[in-house]
């Protein structure tokens, strides 16, 4: 599992249900949010999503499992 990541990305609505619907599965949450910024985590680690400036792409994300279910769901 990553500690923390940072993302800037360009609709963060759009990215933040993204990211909730997709890390759902490995028990990370909404943790807090700003007018420019969303943190999802959990206790193994947090996602920072931000609108802040034009993204780079493309990006690669990787995350362990604790179990090939979380893996099934996600």
């Amino acid at each position: 599992m990553f500690d923390r990541h940072c993302l800037n990305v360009a609709n963060l609505g759009t990215s933040k249900r993204f990211y909730l619907a997709a890390l759902g599965p490995l028990h990370l949450r909404l943790l807090n949010e700003g007018e420019r910024w969303t943190i999802i985590g959990g206790e193994r680690g947090r996602l920072w999503i931000g609108a802040f400036c034009k993204p780079v792409t493309p990006i690669h994300v990787a995350a362990s499992a604790g179990s090939r279910g979380q893996v099934d769901r996600f």
